[in-house]
């Protein structure tokens, strides 16, 4: 995972809350293919959003191919349903964005 932190005035180890601006971190695309990496996010939404105020996830949707097309990730309703679980247990909302990645494109 990288972590964006913007406008950070603490250090890792003692977050000073309250003082980030606009945090938002980059999920691979393990998110949405594995249940054992989805297992996960309850722990990671509750560090990331109490700890370091960050409510933005970036979340790598795959790969788009030589046609432009999207395979759907294996896992994604599971994983949205465990981010929405999370929200409703903790009265709190993350902003979820999927961004894919591309094949370049081969010169003609």
């Amino acid at each position: 995972m990288l972590l964006a932190l913007v406008g950070c005035h603490g250090s890792a180890t003692s977050p000073i809350v309250g003082r980030y601006v606009d945090n938002a971190v980059w999920l691979g695309h393990g998110y949405v293919v594995a249940s054992s990496t989805i297992a996960r996010v309850p722990d990671a939404a509750t560090r990331l959003s109490h700890s370091y105020g960050v409510e933005t996830w970036f979340v790598n949707a795959g790969l788009v191919d030589a046609t432009g097309k999207l395979p759907p990730p294996a896992a994604a309703a599971e994983f949205l349903n465990s981010v929405s679980a999370w929200e409703l247990a903790n009265g709190r909302r993350l902003e979820v964005i999927a961004w894919a990645t591309a094949t370049p494109r081969r010169p003609i």
